[in-house]
């Protein structure tokens, strides 16, 4: 599955990769973690505590969840779709808002689609 962010950033699920709508080439790979944890909250957009998501991306997948490494991915997402999503005035977009202790998705503008392969079946 891939999602466009802000129309500004294509996220590819499936090798976790970010590309800019008008180039036809990845512009950077996310590591399985900061995949993992990007692709969660695109698919939980609501409000979601610290506490699941440590049990959803890193325990039940077999890790050991710990603060600082949910700390660590946040803010490497944080840098990474910052670099990627900016505003056409050029101000920073910020895509995950904090609500302590919990958090939740916020882009402008989020729209999955499907590969063409997919489309044919």
């Amino acid at each position: 599955m891939r999602y466009t962010i802000n129309a500004r950033v294509i996220y590819d699920a499936a090798d976790n990769t970010l590309t800019l709508p008008e180039c036809n080439e990845p512009d950077s790979q996310l590591s399985i973690m900061a995949g993992a944890l990007l692709y969660y909250f695109l698919r939980h957009t609501e409000v979601v505590s610290r506490d699941e998501v440590l049990k959803k991306v890193w325990d039940d997948n077999g890790l050991t969840s710990s603060n600082g490494n949910l700390n660590q991915y946040l803010s490497m997402l944080r840098k990474t779709l910052r670099l990627r999503a900016q505003t056409r005035e050029g101000a920073e977009t910020e895509f995950l808002m904090q609500k302590k202790p919990r958090y939740v998705l916020h882009f402008a503008c989020l729209n999955p689609f499907a590969d063409a392969e997919n489309l044919l079946d």
